[in-house]
C-alpha cells in the first residue's frame, strides 16, 4: 500500500490500530472500575497511582507522566481530594505549590484495585506471549523516540525562521 492510500485510509495504519486498542482498553477498564467505584475514574486511578509512587511529584512532572495538561491534573486532583482520596495543603516552603498526600481512604482504593488492574491487563494481553509484548514495547519506544527527535528539529527550525 503506498503512503497516499496510507493517508485516505489510516485505519490500516500503526497508528490507528494503538489509538483503537488504546481506546477499547480503556473503555473496557472504565467499565470494571465503575463497578467496583463509581465515579472513579481511570486517570484518577492513573494519578493516585503515581502519587502513592511518589507524593512529593509535582503538577508538572504528573502531566508528563500521565499524558494530560497541567489544568486537567488540577481538575484531578480537587476530584480526588473531594472524594477523600487524597489531601492538598499550601506548602509552607513555597506559597505557589501544594503538598499533597494520600489518606488511608485512598490507599485502601488502591490495595482493592490492585487484582482488578492486574486482570484488566491480563485479559487484554491473553494470548500473547512475553516476547512479543517485549517486542512490541521495543517498536513504541522507538517510534516515541523518532517522535522526540522530529519535535525537537520542529522546534529548532521555529526558532531560526524567526
Amino acid at each position: 500500500m503506498s503512503n497516499t492510500e496510507k493517508f485516505l485510509y489510516p485505519d490500516q495504519t500503526l497508528f490507528y490500530s494503538i489509538e483503537k486498542a488504546i481506546k477499547l482498553y480503556r473503555r473496557y477498564a472504565q467499565a470494571r472500575l465503575k463497578q467496583m467505584y463509581p465515579g472513579l475514574t481511570i486517570d484518577q486511578l492513573l494519578i493516585l497511582s503515581k502519587m502513592e509512587q511518589n507524593e512529593d511529584i509535582s503538577h508538572i512532572e504528573m502531566s508528563q507522566l500521565i499524558f494530560k495538561d497541567i489544568a486537567s491534573i488540577s481538575r484531578i486532583l480537587s476530584s480526588l481530594e473531594e472524594k477523600k482520596l487524597l489531601k492538598r495543603k499550601l506548602n509552607p516552603a513555597n506559597k505557589r505549590r501544594f503538598l499533597t498526600r494520600i489518606t488511608p481512604k485512598g490507599r485502601e482504593v488502591l490495595q482493592n484495585l490492585a487484582p482488578f488492574v492486574s486482570q484488566n491487563r491480563s485479559g487484554a494481553l491473553m494470548g500473547i506471549h512475553e516476547e512479543e509484548v517485549a517486542v512490541c514495547k521495543d517498536i513504541l519506544e522507538k517510534v516515541s523516540t523518532n517522535i522526540t527527535a522530529l519535535q525537537a528539529k520542529l522546534s529548532d527550525e521555529a526558532i531560526h525562521t524567526l
